[in-house]
């Protein structure tokens, strides 16, 4: 520390209030390049190799400039193939939906024809590879008929038969039988399309049954219990 009588003189270039460099505040570099995209990790890169080299305030950093001048080179390229594959990928794409357009249209044309050709024939359509739309649900055959009565209806050997309708039935087989019933007594059954009927084959004074049973395209149902046509 300077004294008054240590020979410093007050214009001798003494500075009072002069800082120390040592107690000075440095400042802390910030890259920010972190976070930015690759094209803008270029750009910065650029000004870095530009800015820094042969620059006086930072002197020694040749060999740094150099190896970052390399990292850009690489960088760049690197860039530049996968911008190149990405271009590919989006032509590939486009090039596949366009022919995957063009499959589904060949397909429906196909299978317009086979519809067309197989007059929708469920087993014709299958041979020829294709599903079938909503195919329908097994028809279950009917259940038994109930509710079955026998009336006159006023001409000798005829009857009035009419029952509780099924609604899976297509249709009803009506069969009478003189008495006693046996397994061969039956007569030829009668069809009814709708839960009542007119029959004949009974005679008059004589016991003669009935039975119905519903029937579909899966088969016939079970014959309900046999009624008795009232004798007269």
């Amino acid at each position: 520390m300077a004294r008054y009588n240590d020979g410093t003189r007050y214009n001798s270039g003494a500075v009072y209030g002069a800082v120390d460099a040592a107690t000075t505040r440095m400042a802390k570099i910030k890259t920010n390049v972190s976070h930015i995209p690759v094209p803008q990790k270029l750009i910065r890169g650029a000004e870095f190799i530009t800015m820094g080299t042969s620059n006086p305030n930072v002197p020694g950093n040749a060999a740094l400039i150099t190896a970052m001048t390399a990292a850009q080179t690489t960088l760049q390229a690197a860039e530049a193939a996968a911008e190149e594959a990405r271009n590919t990928a989006k032509q590939k794409t486009a090039d596949r939906n366009a022919a995957r357009a063009a499959w589904m249209t060949a397909v429906t044309n196909l299978a317009g024809f086979t519809q067309s050709a197989t007059s929708g024939n469920a087993g014709k359509i299958l041979s020829a590879g294709f599903d079938i739309a909503n195919p329908p649900v097994p028809l279950p055959v009917p259940v038994a008929v109930t509710g079955l009565t026998v009336a006159l209806n006023g001409t000798p050997g005829h009857s009035k038969v009419s029952w509780n309708g099924v609604p899976e039935a297509d249709g009803y087989l009506v069969q009478g039988s003189p008495d006693p019933i046996t397994p061969t007594s039956w007569q030829m059954p009668q069809i009814a399309m709708k839960p009542a009927c007119d029959t004949n084959g009974a005679t008059a004074g004589q016991k003669y049954w009935y039975r119905v049973a519903a029937f579909n395209a899966a088969g016939q149902g079970p014959w309900c219990p046999v009624t008795e046509r009232p004798v007269m």
